[in-house]
């Protein structure tokens, strides 16, 4: 009898403890689901902090850093100045390659955002709109690029479809850059997942990451320019940035580049036989 009612007191706190397990289980399933937005949604509702997520002078250093590699692919390739921005935010990118002397369009799906790009730029450099459906014609654009955007797509088959829609309006021979943060790394992979969603609001924590040695999964495209750059968390102080500066640059230059923490790919629309 001792041992009967032994095995029923396990059973039963196992039974308990596996209905325990399944409510939470549920609570937070339900709980994502309700807090779950798209990435419009999100951008919107986000719009007017926006430019409070990274420290601006990290954020200008970032877009300096980005913008001139951008410039100097373009000008050895010989590429033409005509450009778009694809999800391109409060359009300081935008501002950045207008200043290096090119023709730069922005596009972004969030209304919000759009409106505060305006504001920046005017309204005629600015529009709302889909990557997966671009308002513009085949061929339009000598150099297209997209910055932390497309891991904000909702599948694998969205991703493709936007690269579809790139390689769409570039003119042929015609430059794809896509920025991306690289979760090659393990703990920048972490990071990305667990630590910065808490200390800001930009991403979420269950985006869709384009590895760089792995972009043949969404476009046939082929790559012909990469670059890595960055170790330093963006919330790191401005001081503190400088001085690990040059340990930063001395692994940008090492085999552990591959490891950094943002990295550049440009594709090559290819010319029509």
């Amino acid at each position: 009898m001792g041992e009967t009612s032994t095995s029923l007191t396990v059973i039963a706190v196992q039974a308990a403890t596996a209905g325990v397990a399944m409510a939470l289980g549920l609570v937070f399933v339900s709980v994502h689901l309700m807090s779950h937005q798209s990435a419009r949604g999100h951008f919107d509702a986000l719009a007017p902090a926006y430019d409070a997520q990274i420290p601006r002078a990290r954020r200008r250093a970032l877009v300096a850093r980005k913008t001139d590699m951008m410039t100097r692919v373009l000008n050895e390739r010989s590429i033409g100045r005509h450009g778009l921005d694809v999800g391109c935010g409060q359009g300081w990118y935008v501002a950045r390659m207008v200043e290096l002397g090119f023709d730069v369009d922005g596009i972004d799906d969030s209304a919000g955002q759009v409106a505060s790009a305006r504001q920046r730029l005017g309204d005629a450099r600015v529009r709302q709109g889909s990557m997966l459906a671009f308002p513009a014609a085949s061929d339009s654009f000598d150099f297209v690029y997209a910055i932390n955007v497309l891991h904000h797509l909702e599948s694998l088959e969205e991703q493709r479809a936007a690269f579809a829609e790139l390689e769409r309006v570039l003119r042929p021979g015609g430059l794809l850059f896509l920025h991306e943060i690289n979760t090659r790394n393990v703990v920048f992979r972490f990071y990305m997942g667990y630590v910065f969603p808490l200390l800001n609001c930009l991403d979420e924590g269950d985006e869709r990451w384009l590895l760089p040695h792995r972009l043949s999964t969404y476009t046939r495209m082929p790559v012909v320019h990469t670059e890595y750059l960055t170790f330093l968390p963006e919330f790191l102080p401005a001081f503190l940035v400088r001085a690990l500066r040059p340990i930063e640059r001395l692994l940008e230059l090492s085999p552990l580049t591959i490891y950094a923490a943002h990295y550049m790919a440009a594709f090559e629309k290819p010319c029509r036989p």
